[in-house]
């Protein structure tokens, strides 16, 4: 495979292109350590997943959506009638409710739901209470009593399935992440991936039965397999397969069409010494789109099996209230393209600035875009601007979505495929302005993580409960509170303390940074975020309450605890950068 060309890392280049070939010892120093530091990254990704594995987040409408189509498989049809009460994202289509969600994710954890229900799995009864109100409204209340039932009686078998469909892709994709990031930028890997892992949006949903791990995976699956074909001698069948894991994505979270999309454009425009050819981008483009054709083949089949026609989709008669019969108004998403109208400059400021916004509680996806920019302009246009034509069409449809934030969500969800991608970009941040993303990577670490274990999937008036939850010491339940640890800090502590771990050995294998360079710009950056986060997001808001009012603010110490986390991370960096360079010199003095 041929070289990266551009590369930000001039010191490699110049040992490459060197007249003095590098001694067998070098070559094995230099492997050994290749293996050391992919030993130790994949152990950091891998406390990334299993302490986030041992949280057993609450479940809501979503969740039970993918679950009851996936219980209506393993009968034999897509119709959810006999729990469709557990679940508002449902469509009523001729007579029958079905859910609203892509196949993609309910089949994929089919298997492992027939597999557990033949070992006899058995889901926890009685104790936890199920919050919020569902099922029909006044004159029944019989039923949301048992809809909360069952909720409870399936809450363990779904934090199983949420494991085999979510928190494996999310683990996979994090080691694509370190794969790309490592090829750019040698020794940023690992610190790029646990960056994406901890620091993104990524995390809280990895806990949750939603399709973004798995359509994620997928679509950057898609543009690692692109990349490399791209980086080698042109080859169709690694473009065919692209475009079929692209589809796949598409068959698992609709809107990853988007993504597709811009995919498409990065496969098909791969010029020759800069001259295009044609009808080279017609075979190449019409190679990816008969990949994606087969990856979406699935969704027809569905259709075709659910409502009898290859064409027609659930989404089309969304229940937009249930009333006292489940269906009492019909079209949900009826309102422009299945709900998505003309971007709104207000929701895309909201998206990005409010207190539930992007670069509020993941301010480190702001380097990766300068990273991505950075990219482009050192040469690496093509996958630049892949990554930034990826968040600008995202964000535009976002912003042009009835429901930008997709409901109660501790930010934007359908921005998270941008996340990996832009993660890219974080090795040239990394390389640019070290200090700068340190801090930003911690703060963002800590803010998820704190989000994660507390109370994630919250609504714009609920976002006190990320700190008042702490304060409290009454977090998500954990496979320890099954034992009786309870949930207070005994049972959430292995969690953090794996996440602080997986921090500690990105930091042991990241080389090549002067964080001495920019550490003053760094505090100011950091200074700006945490001005930004703890006072003007409040006024930034996605409603017109009063900017006083606490339950829509960001907690102001959630926010100080994280600034301190960076703080004391960029200190650790500056003095152990510090006694290294001085131990060196005491070195090469005697």
């Amino acid at each position: 495979m041929a070289p990266l060309r551009g590369s930000y890392f001039a010191s490699v280049e110049a040992a490459s292109t060197s007249p003095v070939s590098p001694s067998p010892v070098d070559g094995d120093v230099a492997g050994h350590r290749s293996k050391r530091d992919f030993q130790i990254g994949l152990a950091a990704i891998l406390c990334i997943a299993l302490g986030a594995s041992m949280l057993m987040q609450n479940v809501g409408w979503a969740q039970m959506s993918f679950f009851g189509l996936t219980r209506a498989m393993s009968t034999g049809t897509a119709q959810i009638d006999p729990y469709h009460w557990e679940s508002k994202d449902k469509s009523y289509i001729d007579g029958h409710f079905y859910s609203v969600k892509a196949p993609g994710l309910s089949a994929f954890v089919l298997p492992a739901y027939v597999g557990l229900r033949a070992v006899h799995f058995q889901s926890r009864h009685g104790g936890r209470p199920v919050t919020g109100m569902v099922g029909p409204q006044a004159g029944s209340r019989g039923k949301p009593v048992a809809v909360k039932g069952d909720w409870h009686r399936n809450w363990t078998i779904i934090w199983a399935l949420t494991l085999f469909g979510c928190m494996l892709p999310f683990a996979l994709l994090l080691l694509l992440v370190r794969s790309m990031a490592e090829r750019y930028g040698p020794g940023t890997g690992t610190a790029t991936a646990v960056a994406v892992g901890l620091g993104s949006m990524l995390l809280p949903f990895s806990t949750q039965l939603m399709s973004h791990s798995l359509s994620t995976f997928a679509l950057f699956a898609s543009f690692w397999i692109l990349h490399r074909e791209r980086q080698g001698v042109g080859n169709l069948k690694l473009v065919a397969l692209g475009g079929l894991v692209s589809g796949l994505a598409v068959t698992v979270e609709y809107p990853l069409a988007f993504g597709g999309f811009v995919l498409g454009l990065y496969t098909a425009f791969r010029s020759a010494d800069g001259r295009w050819d044609l009808l080279a981008v017609l075979k190449r483009g019409l190679t990816f789109a008969g990949g994606v054709l087969v990856g979406v083949l699935p969704i027809a089949l569905y259709n075709l099996w659910a409502f009898g026609s290859p064409t027609k989709m659930s989404y089309s008669a969304a229940v937009a209230v249930q009333g006292l019969t489940g269906h009492q108004e019909i079209g949900l998403n009826s309102h422009g393209f299945f709900g998505i109208g003309v971007p709104k400059f207000e929701n895309l400021v909201h998206l990005l600035l409010s207190p539930r916004g992007l670069l509020i509680t993941t301010p480190v996806l702001a380097m990766g875009l300068f990273g991505a920019v950075i990219m482009y302009r050192k040469g690496h246009r093509a996958e630049g601007a892949t990554i930034i034509g990826m968040v600008a069409l995202h964000l535009l449809y976002n912003a042009g979505y009835w429901l930008p934030f997709g409901g109660g969500t501790p930010g934007p969800r359908f921005l998270i495929p941008t996340i990996p991608f832009i993660g890219i970009g974080l090795v040239f941040a990394w390389k640019k302005l070290p200090s700068t993303t340190l801090v930003l990577a911690v703060a963002s670490g800590v803010m998820m993580s704190l989000i994660t274990v507390t109370y994630p999937l919250v609504g714009f008036d609920w976002v006190y409960r990320w700190w008042s939850r702490v304060e409290n010491a009454y977090f998500v339940p954990t496979v320890w509170s099954e034992i009786g640890l309870g949930r207070a800090w005994p049972s959430i502590l292995p969690t953090l303390g794996l996440f602080a771990l997986a921090a500690l050995l990105a930091a042991a294998v990241t080389r090549g940074l002067r964080f001495a360079k920019d550490w003053q710009p760094a505090l100011a950056v950091l200074a700006g975020w945490g001005l930004l986060a703890g006072v003007a997001s409040r006024h930034i808001r996605e409603d017109a309450r009063p900017a006083d009012s606490f339950h829509v603010n960001i907690p102001h110490r959630l926010v100080g605890v994280a600034g301190v986390a960076a703080l004391l991370a960029l200190g650790a960096a500056l003095a152990f950068q510090r006694s290294r360079s001085v131990d060196s010199e005491g070195t090469l003095s005697e």
